[in-house]
């Protein structure tokens, strides 16, 4: 139909009902709320069975270490071997990254640690307080 809004479900039974089949396709997401409240296994599980469809996401962490998230995701029992997760764990690798992500036969899940990418920035001595936002709009563009 024309003029329809695509969307991306959450496969949360009941929730993509209540929000009009999913969140609107290109939209920016951001999951708040206390600790333990599944932030990260929702925000995950969407890019998880997207990637399983083919598609490719973004998951920005900004507390959780790679290797802390990986583990805790493979405990929910999903299994991420048959997806492409990629980590971004250095700056000057990220166009290694996406290449692997654009050239992968799977879907595929780009996990950007803040933490790590905040921290490589302050130790490259760029003074910009927005190029960890600059190199998220860089990925974005890419995939």
């Amino acid at each position: 139909m024309e003029g329809e809004i695509e969307r991306i479900k959450t496969y949360i039974n009941g929730f993509d009902e209540a929000i009009q089949g999913g969140v609107p396709k290109k939209h920016v997401v951001l999951m708040s709320g206390t600790a333990g409240s599944m932030k990260s296994s929702a925000t995950f599980n969407v890019l998880y069975n997207e990637a399983l469809n083919g598609k490719t996401g973004l998951y920005i962490t900004l507390e959780q270490s790679y290797q802390s998230l990986y583990q805790h995701f493979m405990n929910m029992g999903l299994k991420l071997d048959s997806i492409n997760v990629q980590p971004i764990k250095e700056l000057t690798n990220i166009g290694e990254t996406i290449h692997s992500v654009n050239n992968a036969s799977t879907g595929s899940i780009i996990v950007a640690d803040m933490g790590v990418i905040r921290k490589e920035i302050k130790d490259l001595k760029i003074s910009d307080n927005k190029s960890w936002l600059n190199v998220i709009k860089n990925i974005l563009k890419k995939i």
